[in-house]
Order: structure tokens, then C-alpha cells, then sequence
């Protein structure tokens, strides 16, 4: 990693977070924003101070980066803010804010691909980028091929968890396993066409269940989460693009 200034492009995604992590923080401590045609306002005060202080923390650390050069300290907001999302999703993504749970989707999307581009964005980290870049497709398989089985009728029950679709879809899982087999084999031979068709494919696979009106409370969560794995993702095989990728 470069302890210059970052890349333009993950300048714009971290202020672009911070920015919407402010507003967001200003809206939950009940500031009512008007937009065209309508306004927000929802008052969450148990959400606003850490949103606060998330942005607040990106906004430093990107100052830290373009005016003193210290690159690691917007790795470290990053990294910050990044922990902070997950801990935001994992509270709302079972409840009934579907806003927020959405909000929290593509702020985590965004911040994992700034974080990509700040660690894997020089011909000297392609070792590591690589291999960051297997990891994470092989765990996307691994979401893809538990909501396969989950579709299929199967239940993961682990402890005190007992987790399944209460109406499961025998297609959706057939294609969920081959995006899965997909993502494998990709993960295996790491070749530059195998890796887009199978994120390709996983992208698909997301946005129709997103889209599908069958798809509701575990298995959309699920897709929810998968969203930031697609993005990240492909933003690392979009910075291997002129590398040596099959």
C-alpha cells in the first residue's frame, strides 16, 4: 500500500460516505431533510451519535490523506467506519426498517470498495490482491451454496441456531448452487473470464431476488448481505484488470 495520496476515485466513496452518514445522523436526531417531491425525517437518536461520529472519523481521516499524505490514517477511518456499518446492519437487518437496512447495504458496499482500492490499488500488493480476491469468492460461493441448500428444504441448526426458509424455492436454489459452482471454479483457476462470468452471474442472481416478491425475510437477507460481497468483488477484479490475471 502507497503512502501517497489516494486514488480520486477512493476519495469520492469515502467523502460521498461520510457526507450521507452526517445526513443521516442529522435525520435520526430528527431533522426532517426535503427532497423533491417529499421529505425524510425519521428520528432513531440510538443510531445518530454513532453515525455522527462514523462520519466525523471519515472526513479526518480523508483531510489525514490529501493534506499530510498519511494514507494509513484513511485506511484506519475506513477500516473504523467499516466495523461501525457491519455492527448498523447487523441490528437492523432483521427488523421492519426497510430504509435503513438498504442505506446500511450500500454503505457497507461502498466503503469495502474504498478499502479495496487503498490496500490493493499498486502493481506491488498483486500477490495479496490475488489472494484477497480468491477468499472472497470463495465465501460468496459459500453464501450462494447455504442459500442453495436452504432452498432445497435443508435447515442449519447450530446451538441454540435454527435457521431455514420458511418457503423455500427449489429453482431459486438450483440457480443459487450453480452460481455457487460458478464462483468455485472461478476461485480455483483465478482466470479473468471465468471470475467476470461467475460475478456476472452472481449479480443476476442478487438483483432477481432482490426484485422478487417470493423472496422475503431470511432468504432476502441474505441477498442483502450478498451485496456488498458482489461489489467488493468485482472492484478488485476491476483493479487486477491490467494485471496478470489469467
Amino acid at each position: 500500500m502507497r503512502t501517497g495520496t489516494p486514488p480520486a476515485a477512493t476519495n469520492l466513496l469515502v467523502a460521498a460516505a461520510a457526507l450521507t452518514l452526517l445526513a443521516a445522523s442529522a435525520v435520526h436526531f430528527g431533522v426532517v431533510l426535503p427532497i423533491p417531491g417529499a421529505t425524510i425525517g425519521d428520528p432513531f437518536p440510538g443510531a445518530a451519535i454513532p453515525e455522527a461520529i462514523i462520519g466525523l472519523t471519515l472526513l479526518a481521516g480523508l483531510a489525514a490523506a490529501l493534506v499530510a499524505r498519511a494514507r494509513a490514517v484513511l485506511v484506519a477511518a475506513t477500516l473504523f467506519a467499516t466495523a461501525g456499518t457491519i455492527f448498523g446492519l447487523a441490528i437492523t437487518i432483521g427488523s421492519d426498517r426497510g430504509g435503513d437496512i438498504a442505506y446500511h447495504v450500500v454503505l457497507l458496499s461502498g466503503l469495502l470498495a474504498a478499502l479495496v482500492l487503498l490496500l490493493f490499488g499498486d502493481r506491488s500488493d498483486l500477490p495479496a490482491a490475488l489472494a484477497a480476491l480468491r477468499a472472497l469468492t470463495v465465501v460468496d460461493g459459500a453464501v450462494f451454496l447455504v442459500a442453495a441448500v436452504q432452498n432445497v428444504g435443508a435447515r442449519i441448526a447450530v446451538g441454540p441456531i435454527d435457521w431455514y426458509f420458511a418457503s423455500p424455492v427449489v429453482q431459486a436454489g438450483v440457480g443459487e448452487a450453480l452460481i455457487a459452482l460458478a464462483l468455485f471454479v472461478a476461485a480455483g483457476t483465478m482466470r479473468r473470464s471465468q471470475l467476470s462470468i461467475a460475478y456476472a452471474l452472481s449479480i443476476f442472481g442478487i438483483t432477481f431476488g432482490l426484485l422478487s416478491q417470493r423472496v422475503v425475510g431470511p432468504p432476502r437477507e441474505i441477498h442483502a448481505l450478498l451485496v456488498p460481497l458482489a461489489v467488493t468483488g468485482v472492484t478488485l477484479l476491476r483493479s487486477l484488470r491490467d494485471r496478470a490475471v489469467g
